[in-house]
């Protein structure tokens, strides 16, 4: 059983009595970044877990995502985790084979069986249940030998998210080739309310369930960062369409209401005709602008809107700081160069993102197998 390797006392230290003090810090934020913050004393404000090199650490909080990493080197310092993980150790256990165990569909679905709360971040794993699970343990050979598998395969999917990646870095650097930094003074430049039709979205009245139904799509925030909005999960009534704000397919959405500064500028274009929440601006490019050039303006700058916000600790910019952003509009046939070498790259990066599902469900089939005992 699991609960042969659970570790129940870790041990604990409070780093604010080591201000000096610079920490490896195992936490949430840091897994989802990929790497332990490094870190002094006076910037942790409550005690953490001590945890040790090759400790597997799983987290019980918001269980249905997947975390699960494996203590590095202590380079000197002192290595610690925040106390949303679980911690596991053993010397019969080979720590890279119990983390892919961890993330593996089979295991996952007796951890979510152990889970208590109500919806999204509220949901844990109770760690007293965790230690029930049973699992098998292959010999300590045998746990190398599947760890180096999935490792190499994994590390194959690393390296073409890697690539997917630098599609974006090249379309910004060629954007600035082309173009120049959006945020440095330009003879060309605009405000939005004179290139297009700025328009703040809203809701249509919740007081009457008549205005929401199954037509036209309604645009949260939520749906937009990438290069088109993402389907919306509610959508207007032919009625609430009638008090709803309307744009076509073509224009720029923007994130302009936030809860934290940094969501402020999150930019996608429609390729439909969309209604869309007060949280967001849109403009309906003009005949001197084009929409996916404008696209990539705002998502090369993001800091040409952050900089009209007026929300403090939260996010806001109004429509009227919002139409007086000055743009950069260079001769219309540059903006259509630029905009086709991006759709030529969008059409390579889809091909890649294909390529990159693929390989997941190769690699799913694979771990299955590994932890059925098939491999």
């Amino acid at each position: 059983m699991l609960g042969e390797l659970l570790v129940k006392r870790t041990g604990t230290v409070d780093p604010s009595k080591y201000p000096d003090e610079m920490f490896d810090l195992y936490s949430i934020p840091a897994y989802d970044r990929g790497v332990p913050d490094l870190i002094a004393g006076c910037e942790i404000g409550s005690a953490k877990q001590v945890v040790q090199p090759g400790d597997v650490l799983l987290s019980r909080i918001v269980p249905h995502i997947r975390r699960a990493w494996v203590v590095g080197s202590e380079d000197g310092r002192r290595i610690i985790a925040s106390g949303e993980w679980m911690v596991f150790r053993s010397q019969d256990i080979y720590p890279r084979w119990l983390r892919h165990m961890f993330l593996g569909d089979r295991f996952h679905q007796q951890f979510m069986a152990t889970v208590a709360g109500v919806g999204g971040s509220l949901m844990r794993a109770r760690p007293s249940h965790v230690a029930n699970i049973e699992i098998p343990f292959p010999s300590h050979p045998e746990q190398r030998r599947i760890a180096a598998i999935l490792d190499h395969a994994d590390a194959l999917r690393d390296k073409r998210r890697r690539v997917i990646g630098h599609f974006d870095e090249l379309t910004q650097s060629t954007f600035i080739e082309m173009f120049g930094d959006p945020m440095a003074d330009s003879i060309h430049k605009c405000p939005l309310g004179a290139v297009g039709d700025v328009i703040t979205g809203n809701t249509p009245s919740r007081a009457n369930p008549l205005n929401f139904g199954d037509g036209i799509e309604w645009i949260k925030s939520d749906n937009l960062g990438g290069t088109i909005a993402t389907a919306a999960e509610e959508r207007l009534s032919a009625t609430g369409r009638q008090t709803a704000r309307v744009v076509p397919g073509g224009s720029v959405l923007v994130a302009c209401i936030a809860g934290s500064p940094s969501s402020i500028g999150k930019a996608s274009l429609v390729d439909r005709e969309v209604a869309f929440n007060q949280q967001i601006n849109a403009v309906v490019p003009g005949s001197t602008i084009d929409s996916r050039f404008l696209l990539e303006q705002l998502k090369v700058a993001p800091e040409l809107v952050r900089q009209q916000s007026t929300g403090g600790m939260k996010g806001l910019v109004s429509k009227s700081n919002f139409a007086s952003i000055r743009v950069m509009v260079p001769p219309l046939d540059h903006q259509r160069r630029f905009a086709n070498f991006v759709a030529e790259v969008d059409d390579v990066r889809e091909r890649e993102a294909a390529a990159l599902t693929v390989t997941d469900n190769l690699f799913e089939s694979l771990r299955s197998r590994a932890f059925s005992g098939q491999l």
